[in-house]
């Protein structure tokens, strides 16, 4: 018999820039159950129904912005009015994909209706079908799946948020992180399990594109390639192909900012980022209930180093081209590049869209300089008519600008220049989409990751874990290593697993001292040290809030797995002052203390186990 598996979530999971072999999710399962075994992908919706359900760009839930309602032209010519959000940028930016009106207001209605969305190819970045939509494209229950991979919440984060420079509190981050990562990816998760009541539930992590290794002179040339491409910003703000502070980089380039200070920023709020993203799926994943978790559900950390980051040299896990096919050692150049060019809807209008945008903006500057011409607002005007005529597939808010051209005012010149904008900044992106996802040795490293941990998980042994835990020639006693002061191990010895081969560690500190408002920004670093293989720098950011009631959670990756038992105790030397700490491992809590256990020598403070 073969190995039945589901596929559902993002641009990770869709393995962007791969062909449908490399998708990691399909080569861990083969490397789970072996090369003899065959292996059937519950066929997905769109048009690579091998891959399964994933798209690029995807949400777990579309978000609703603030606002009045949206105004849809329908495929019949009417009008609907639809929340602002991601439903209203979809069936506005896609209207093509809709065949009569009915089929758009079932979009507009919910994630019932996304079964549209999966006609747009996969490689598009587009938050439709959401990854909850997904799952509910496969109907269901599916008792004869034995395998589901699911990932979701990378699209769902605000970055712009989360890695602002002028320094959100930690306590800001974690609502972010939280949002995405936390009780909508738990429903996620328990729509999974409805729908798949014996699979074995893979969910893999996101990693931190950017790191220490990273080359700054190549992420300088970045920002200041990026910069010059402001309608970039509108496609970057939707999908997680956005470098992390890149509108602020657009706002600081030429503008007497330090460029440099904003690439240290990045890459400490990069990984700052990831780390709580690995803490709280894996907390997110123990606060499921048993129906939930059972029969089987796994993290898999996919463990990218610092050498493995964007523009970090050969052993580079990340796609690093940027620029468009032929433009340097940085063009994009993936194993989906002509497929996924000749699939952008609208593509070929590029150059048309960068002609009118040009003479639009030409248009306005003479005008601001006082030296326009009737000729040159009459030329443009013929240009869009005959553009709009050629053309009625456009966008709907592009296709209705159209029909109102006899007057272009300069804030109407200025509206047609931000629809263009949009075109182009889409059609860019698309283009680049494979930038900062696995390359094929990153989907390697993923599939040896998944692979590891369905091990562990499969054959663990308490007795054999334990006795790591004990000095040599001494007797396993569960009561001398369950009972160590301060630490809090699950009694549940199934549950020993999550925490026996460290990953993922977070500080849960209060007392910290408050910082006026004029401080915001502040850090402090530290070294954090749990034993011989663990010693982290790290920052910790302080300012309002600091110090209020709720304690303020630092997550940290460590530098590879380490056992438990190579954690000897927690050392932090040069940190902020600390009145309690609560320190979790992989998610769980695992050891709490007072400053009263303590033993505090200068600037260190040390609590044992």
């Amino acid at each position: 018999m073969s190995a039945r598996v589901a596929v559902f979530g993002d641009s990770a999971m869709w393995g962007q820039g791969l062909l449908a072999e490399h998708q990691f999710a399909r080569l861990a399962v083969r490397g789970i159950v072996g090369a003899q075994k065959p292996i059937e992908v519950l066929p997905g919706a769109g048009s690579e129904p091998g891959r399964g359900f994933p798209r690029s760009g995807a949400k777990i839930n579309a978000a609703v912005g603030d606002g009045p309602d949206a105004k849809i032209l329908l495929p019949g010519g009417g009008l609907a009015s639809s929340p602002p959000g991601d439903r209203a940028k979809f069936a506005q930016t896609f209207r093509s994909l809709f065949t009569d009106d009915q089929q758009m207001r079932e979009f507009l209605a919910g994630p019932a209706g996304e079964a549209v969305a999966a006609a747009l190819f996969g490689e598009n970045p587009a938050a439709f079908p959401t990854v909850t939509g997904q799952v509910l494209l496969a109907g269901g229950p599916h008792p004869d799946v034995d395998f589901v991979v699911v990932n979701g919440g990378i699209n769902d984060v605000d970055f712009t948020t989360v890695l602002d420079p002028k320094g959100p509190s930690p306590a800001e981050i974690n609502q972010v992180i939280n949002r995405a990562f936390g009780k909508a990816l738990a429903d996620l998760l328990t729509t999974v399990r409805k729908h798949f009541p014996r699979a074995v539930v893979i969910v893999p992590g996101y990693f931190a594109a950017l790191s220490d290794s990273s080359d700054r002179d190549d992420l300088k040339e970045l920002f200041e390639f990026a910069s010059k491409r402001p309608e970039w910003q509108i496609a970057f703000n939707d999908v997680v192909q956005a470098l992390p502070l890149l509108r602020d980089v657009f706002e600081a380039v030429g503008l007497s900012q330090d460029v440099s200070a904003l690439v240290r920023s990045a890459i400490r709020r990069t990984v700052a980022a990831a780390a709580h993203a690995h803490h709280r799926t894996r907390a997110t994943i123990e606060g499921l209930p048993p129906s939930v978790r059972l029969p089987g559900m796994f993290y898999a950390h996919p463990s990218f180093q610092p050498e493995d980051a964007l523009f970090a040299g050969a052993r580079s896990l990340v796609y690093s081209g940027y620029r468009f096919p032929g433009h340097g050692r940085l063009s994009v150049a993936d194993e989906m590049l002509a497929r996924r060019r000749n699939r952008i809807p609208r593509n070929a209008l590029l150059g048309d869209y960068h002609d009118l945008a040009e003479r639009a903006a030409l248009l306005l500057s003479r005008r601001l300089l006082g030296n326009a011409t009737a000729s040159e607002e009459s030329d443009l005007r013929s240009r869009l008519v005959v553009f709009r005529d050629a053309h009625p597939d456009l966008p709907s808010g592009l296709l209705r600008f159209l029909t109102a051209v006899a007057n272009l005012p300069n804030e109407r010149v200025q509206r047609l220049m931000e629809l263009l904008g949009a075109e182009i900044g889409r059609i860019e992106v698309a283009t680049i989409a494979s930038f900062l996802h696995p390359n094929l040795a990153g989907a390697e490293r993923y599939t040896e990751r998944i692979v590891l941990a369905h091990r562990r998980y499969r054959t663990f042994s308490a007795r054999r874990e334990i006795g790591q835990m004990v000095p040599p020639g001494s007797p396993i006693s569960l009561r001398t290593i369950l009972g160590r002061r301060n630490t809090r191990l699950p009694r549940r010895l199934g549950a020993l697993a999550t925490v026996t081969h460290i990953e993922s560690i977070a500080l849960r500190i209060g007392g910290m001292p408050v910082v006026p408002p004029i401080g915001q920004g502040i850090t402090r670093p530290a070294l954090i040290t749990l034993g011989p293989d663990v010693r982290i720098r790290a920052t910790f950011p302080l300012g309002v809030g600091a110090g209020e009631a709720d304690a303020v959670l630092f997550a940290f990756d460590t530098p590879g797995t380490v056992h438990l038992s190579r954690l000897t105790g927690l050392i932090i030397e040069d940190g902020p002052r600390i009145d309690e700490i609560v320190l979790h491992l992989n998610g769980r809590e695992f050891a709490a203390w007072t400053r009263a256990d303590a033993t505090v020598r200068g600037d260190s403070i040390q609590f044992e186990f």
